[in-house]
């Protein structure tokens, strides 16, 4: 990928969407998304890297680019591992001080204009999160499939609060995220329950605000071996793993919903009902027109 050219000007700002990058052993592609986030179209945006100890040149590469673009790019130290993506990311959240967020993994490539077109459609009168389809790619960027929502059957309605309790259809790193809502999610008591950091701001969203879809695929979402979580095509290897592990994914998604009970004092029925030990028949009489996976159904039935 082509070097850009340094036409920055100003400093970092509070008025500027500041992308997040959480970085782990990630030097076989870490440039490559560093370059593709150079090549944005506007100006209005700042990277915030971090390193959780890694044991590649992945520290040497965060220095050179700092190093080389001191107005565009910082890196924050929290002296300590965190060895999880969700509790890296919380802690960039901690840090972050831009009106806007973006979530960036190490691995993908992000199209020329991802930010500048999630900023024109993100409101501020609302916790907000815009979010946005992404072209599934092998390893060495082969196209796999133009669309993840057509590779992994995610429809509009999926982005709905009653559909999102039992399945994330938002991926982290299409995310842009207002302050408002990065506000909520700081303010969620027990972090350890909840089971991703975008899953848990697609909820908060979907509580308190609105999620906006970009239907653009803005994100080349990069497949390999060391993915920490990647995209699955459906079918029946699909569906038997899904059902393999439904029990505990249940039981993890109501603990979830309980904590956000908890901490916001939320009394909405819709999540009660969701949160309750033994919910799985009721909650499918009571929303059966907003569960549209089988797996989850079944799951649902046998284990909610």
């Amino acid at each position: 990928m082509r070097m850009p050219e340094k036409r920055f000007t100003g400093n970092m700002t509070t008025s500027k969407t500041e992308i997040l990058l959480a970085a782990y052993n990630g030097e076989r592609y870490l440039e490559e998304q560093i370059l593709s986030i150079l090549n944005q179209d506007c100006d209005e945006w700042f990277l915030t890297v971090s390193d959780d100890g890694s044991g590649d040149s992945t520290k040497e590469i965060l220095d050179r680019y700092v190093k080389e673009y001191p107005d565009r790019i910082r890196r924050i130290e929290s002296g300590r591992q965190f060895h999880d993506a969700k509790e890296h990311f919380f802690f960039l959240l901690e840090k972050s001080t831009g009106d806007s967020v973006m979530f960036c993994d190490q691995d993908d490539i992000w199209e020329k204009d991802k930010v500048s077109s999630s900023r024109k459609l993100l409101r501020d009168d609302i916790p907000c999160l815009v979010c946005s389809d992404l072209k599934v790619v092998g390893e060495d960027l082969s196209l796999i499939d133009p669309s993840f929502f057509h590779y992994q059957g995610i429809w509009e309605e999926d982005f709905k609060l009653s559909c999102l309790l039992y399945r994330n259809s938002v991926t982290g790193c299409t995310c842009l995220l207002n302050r408002k809502l990065v506000d909520l999610l700081l303010q969620i008591k027990d972090r350890k329950q909840m089971i991703m950091h975008d899953y848990a701001a697609a909820l908060l969203a979907g509580i308190f605000g609105e999620i906006i879809v970009n239907k653009k695929a803005e994100v080349l979402y990069r497949q390999h071996g060391d993915n920490a979580l990647g995209a699955q095509k459906k079918g029946f290897s699909y569906l038997r793993n899904k059902m393999t592990s439904a029990r505990s994914s249940v039981k993890a998604k109501k603990a979830q919903v309980r904590e956000l009970i908890s901490s916001f004092g939320l009394d909405e029925e819709l999540l009660k009902d969701f949160a309750k030990e033994k919910s799985g028949a009721s909650f499918y009489l009571s929303h059966r027109e907003d569960i549209t996976s089988l797996p989850l159904l079944l799951g649902f039935l046998l284990y909610g």
